[in-house]
């Protein structure tokens, strides 16, 4: 299959993110410690992915600011439904965290949005998995940024994608 952004799977994944309650059933069934941080969807495109992090009881360490694991959580998000995304209508393949590394720069004590821009590279990565058959990495970016618009952390994932076999039988 031609992978396009108007692919039925394509835009069902995108709308079905983007419905609270379908959301809700998403995190609730799949990502339950992101749904206790509150972590929110709030855009998805093929070439964009942003997230929000409250900043409440459930996100807070004792220094006032947000866990740091919360952050890493909501960037794993902005970076993996990007790839989720990139996956539909394709081939089935297994998708692994295989590093994390962050950058705190600022203290984080608001609502923090995460935001990833590279969706289409994701894309391309997805379609060498397909046509060379073999396992590929990339590394993501999500940026954090708090109500006033300023950076408080970076944070890096590593994503290993790899094409399951096929389950025809010989």
């Amino acid at each position: 299959m031609n992978w396009t952004p108007a692919h039925p799977e394509v835009q069902r994944y995108i709308s079905n993110l983007l419905t609270p309650w379908k959301q809700f059933v998403f995190m609730f069934t799949k990502l339950p410690g992101a749904m206790f941080f509150g972590i929110r969807v709030k855009i998805l495109t093929p070439a964009n992915a942003a997230v929000t992090l409250p900043y409440r009881w459930s996100t807070k360490n004792p220094f006032r600011s947000i866990y740091f694991a919360a952050q890493c959580a909501a960037g794993e998000l902005a970076t993996g439904i990007l790839v989720m995304l990139a996956l539909q209508g394709r081939a089935s393949a297994s998708i692994l965290v295989s590093q994390v590394r962050a950058e705190f720069t600022k203290k984080a004590n608001s609502l923090i949005t995460f935001t990833c821009h590279q969706g289409q590279e994701v894309i391309e990565t997805v379609e060498k998995v397909i046509a060379m058959d073999d396992a590929q990495t990339i590394t993501m970016m999500a940026v954090g940024n708090n109500d006033k618009g300023e950076e408080v952390s970076k944070i890096y994932i590593t994503w290993t994608i790899k094409k399951r076999p096929s389950l025809t039988t010989k």
